[in-house]
């Protein structure tokens, strides 16, 4: 109402200015995933019909009519013009839905699909590497028939797959020949598919091999030079500044199974107390 060029407000309770716009949530950083949906179907719908009565229409606004919808005052759901505005609300749910889903994409830390990754890695020139099958360790059991003849090798603990014949079978001395690309299937878990594995390589089986034990302990590389007693540096790496170089030729091995090079003339090795040694042979004995 105008009185004097000075506007004076009908009401001062607001109603009549209209609602606010709605704006993305704020989220504060290092969340797994964001919020960026303005609303749901229930706010879109009932922010349709608190605006009936103030939405204009500018091409048909005139002093008399501002606004058409202001006598629409039914909120049955059963009137066409309501069922209009819920209809509406569920296509802004979506387009919020899907909005909200595309937005999560666009972040490394947010992204549920791996398109969403490749495409944000090639954005900084980067490839993801391609699949690679998975690996595992298969153990083979040999069986071994009762009663065949064990074939004589020159070899001690290993024997060869005797060729068939009378009384030798193919498959009778517990040597087996597994071929590459034998499928083996996995056990699978309650609800699980089994996995197919497929052997890389030709290999030989042999039933003395069902059951290894490894080597708990190994002879130490012990020698006498002058005297005193030395450990040799062939399999044994000593740090610097406590390694003395004996004659090879002067060197007398005390283990058996301790080789040397006799071509070098010196062997890296490092004296052991006599005392220390005699007090852990003591220990020992205990």
């Amino acid at each position: 109402m105008s009185n004097g060029g000075s506007t004076t407000k009908l009401s001062s309770c607001g109603c009549c200015e209209g609602m606010p716009a709605l704006s993305p949530p704020s989220n504060r950083a290092g969340l797994s995933a964001i919020a960026y949906r303005i609303g749901n179907y229930g706010v879109f719908f009932q922010r349709m019909l608190d605006q009936i009565h103030s939405v204009t229409v500018p091409d048909i606004q005139s002093p008399q009519s501002p606004t058409p919808l202001a006598g629409l005052t039914t909120r049955s759901q059963d009137d066409p013009s309501i069922a209009l505005l819920d209809a509406w609300a569920v296509v802004a749910d979506i387009l919020t839905f899907y909005q909200e889903r595309i937005a999560n994409e666009g972040y490394l830390r947010t992204a549920t699909e791996r398109r969403s990754v490749l495409e944000l890695a090639r954005a900084i020139g980067c490839e993801l590497s391609p699949g690679v099958s998975a690996s595992v360790y298969l153990q083979f059991t040999v069986e071994e028939i009762i009663g065949t003849p064990t074939p004589k090798i020159n070899i001690p603990g290993v024997r060869t797959q005797p060729a068939a014949g009378p009384g030798s079978a193919a498959f009778n001395s517990g040597v087996v020949s597994v071929p590459q690309g034998t499928q083996v299937q996995s056990v699978p878990a309650p609800g699980q598919l089994p996995q197919t594995f497929e052997t890389s390589t030709d290999f030989v089986a042999q039933v003395e091999w069902n059951a290894l034990t490894p080597r708990l302990s190994r002879p130490q590389d012990i020698a006498l030079s002058s005297g005193k007693l030395y450990l040799l540096g062939t399999a044994t790496s000593f740090t610097s500044g406590t390694v003395v170089q004996l004659q090879t030729s002067e060197v007398h091995l005390l283990n058996p199974l301790t080789t040397l090079d006799r071509a070098l003339n010196w062997v890296p090795a490092v004296e052991i107390n006599q005392v220390w040694f005699i007090r852990k042979e003591r220990t020992f004995s205990k």
